[in-house]
């Protein structure tokens, strides 16, 4: 398995039929303001075994430049295939831009867009007071 860095521990709760409380951070960008989720960390340009991710809530934290599309992709899939309709979509956030979107197809243009005054916004941008 080709799995993010610091996945270790997410994966052996999973095969111990346990899961992170809230979600998963996904980082491109190394440390971020998310404290109280997990984070794995991937690089630039690499694709990953997302699978031991299947059925949770996961924010994907890049900024401008970042490739990460067949991880995007793949986490799509998940979600149709694996996660119940409670379950969230998987989160995309452009941490320099202050830009969220909701991986709502394989197809980037269709993403659902994040308003500010949306509470997702709200919650993922604390900091903006």
């Amino acid at each position: 398995m080709n799995a993010p860095r610091n996945a270790a521990h997410i994966i052996a709760m999973r095969l111990a039929g346990k899961a992170p409380a809230y979600g998963v951070v996904i980082s491109y960008v190394g440390a971020t303001r998310y404290v109280g989720m997990p984070h794995v960390y991937c690089d630039s340009g690499k694709d990953y075994d997302m699978r031991f991710l299947a059925g949770l809530q996961v924010v994907v934290v890049v900024k401008p430049g970042v490739k990460c599309m067949p991880v995007l992709r793949k986490l799509w899939s998940q979600y149709l295939n694996v996660n119940t309709p409670t379950d969230g979509m998987p989160m995309v956030v452009d941490i320099e831009r202050e830009h969220l979107a909701w991986v709502s197809s394989d197809n980037p243009r269709a993403w659902m867009q994040a308003k500010p005054e949306h509470p997702a916004y709200q919650a993922m941008f604390q900091w903006r007071g």
